[in-house]
């Protein structure tokens, strides 16, 4: 998101400062924090996060960019990712860009009948920098 938003890099911030730039920063846009129900860790029982959703609304139309935490497994990422697209395409046309690591992930969505491939895409595409070539998904 740092590179994304054109943000500085942050050093040494106290809780209280974070607290402070982490409300302002997500009071900018959408955002969603997705979870999943977890025993695997030994502190932390139920709801656990497992990645952080930011949403471009531009009319009927959702354009999500999201970010998986580390500890997140294969299994939460599609349930999570089934979840809320499942629930947000019966109001939204859901338009994603992939990348070469993400493809198989998104095949995997289509093949569950969430999303349905749009076209092939060359060269410089929203939010990557480096041209990539990429796949844009649709809800259906």
């Amino acid at each position: 998101m740092r590179v994304r938003f054109d943000l500085p890099e942050v050093e040494e911030l106290t809780n209280d400062e974070f607290r402070m730039l982490f409300t302002d920063f997500f009071g900018l846009g959408e955002y969603y924090v997705l979870t999943a129900h977890s025993t695997a860790f030994k502190t932390i029982e139920g709801e656990v996060p497992i990645g952080l959703m930011d949403v471009n609304r531009v009319e009927h139309r959702m354009f999500p960019c999201l970010i998986w935490f580390p500890w997140t497994s294969v299994r939460n990422m599609l349930e999570a990712s089934i979840r809320f697209l499942d629930d947000q395409r019966k109001d939204h046309l859901i338009l994603i860009f992939d990348d070469p690591k993400s493809h198989t992930f998104y095949v995997r969505m289509a093949q569950y009948g969430l999303l349905a491939r749009g076209s092939k895409i060359d060269g410089r595409v929203p939010f990557w920098e480096n041209g990539d070539i990429s796949v844009l998904w649709r809800s259906t």
